[in-house]
């Protein structure tokens, strides 16, 4: 402090201001995490990455039965492009820990950047392959949501449930606006990390 020509008195100031030796402990950690109050963290960081690919090699010669919403086959299947880029990247996981709308999930999670249209079916191709069965792994396959935030080519946000419906043996992948509705205690969000 003093040889950034501070003076005693601001020295005293930060040993007694609780509030503004919380900001420099921020600023010297970097960012700060968000308190977590209704998600639970499962996992910290899920690495997925996928070499390019076509379209048609996962959503119709794929591992998996998918079906489409009518707002993911309206707002999501059109924007894929044919060829998918390679995607690496980190992914965390959340659990709900109560109902929560997304306004509230994203509060929570500190509003962290949406997916892109070709990250999102990157994401959803590497997981999916893992269990095109519903097998246990990354992905929900127990009849809850597993959530994720795309942004679509309008620039609007909307979120992306993929789920396990056992009696179809399907991935079904849906979207919705946000603000439509609310999530279940027990789904989970996905998010960059």
């Amino acid at each position: 402090v003093e040889d950034l020509g501070g003076t005693d008195d601001d020295i005293r100031r930060i040993e007694s201001d609780e509030v503004l030796r919380l900001d420099l402990a921020k600023r010297i950690v970097g960012s700060a995490r968000p308190v977590l109050k209704y998600l639970k963290l499962i996992a910290e960081r899920i690495s997925v990455s996928t070499v390019v690919f076509t379209k048609s090699s996962f959503f119709e010669k794929g591992p998996a039965k998918l079906w489409f919403g009518e707002s993911f086959r309206n707002w999501i299947l059109p924007a894929i492009p044919d060829e998918i880029p390679e995607f690496q990247g980190n992914l965390a996981k959340h659990e709900l820990r109560k109902p929560m709308n997304d306004s509230e999930i994203l509060a929570e999670l500190g509003s962290p950047q949406p997916f892109t249209i070709p990250e999102f079916v990157a994401i959803v191709k590497s997981l999916v392959e893992k269990q095109p069965q519903g097998e246990a792994g990354t992905l929900l396959s127990n009849g809850y949501a597993n959530i994720f935030y795309v942004q679509l080519e309008d620039g609007r946000v909307v979120a992306a449930g993929v789920y396990w419906v056992s009696g179809c043996r399907e991935w079904d992948l849906g979207a919705g606006g946000l603000g439509g509705g609310g999530w279940s205690g027990g789904d989970c969000v996905f998010s960059r990390n």
